[in-house]
């Protein structure tokens, strides 16, 4: 005979392992050149600037790929959905993203 109280416990131990495994969100600016990742949020941005972002289709969710970082704090150029972005680097250090195993 189980006890409700013994399912609870495997339920909270479950989740809690559920939730070590799950990658933790990090700057865009800090992923390697190519690698593709899954932006987490936009919140950070500013609200011009996210409003521009969400009508060319780069949302919550969204699969990017960083194409090109320009030397001496130029701007950095991401993929997503098939097109090129120019993104200064305070604006990309503020995407919170996590990788994607593909």
């Amino acid at each position: 005979m189980v006890l409700a109280s013994e399912v609870i416990d495997i339920d909270s131990h479950s989740r809690s392992e559920r939730l070590s495994t799950m990658p933790e969100c990090i700057s865009l600016l800090r992923t390697p050149m190519g690698q593709t990742v899954r932006l987490q949020s936009l919140a950070p941005l500013h609200p011009s600037l996210r409003r521009r972002l969400t009508d060319m289709g780069i949302h919550e969710g969204s699969i990017i790929r960083l194409k090109k970082i320009s030397l001496l704090g130029g701007p950095i150029v991401i993929e997503c959905n098939g097109q090129l972005v120019g993104l200064r680097q305070n604006q990309v250090k503020q995407l919170e993203v996590v990788p994607t195993w593909t």
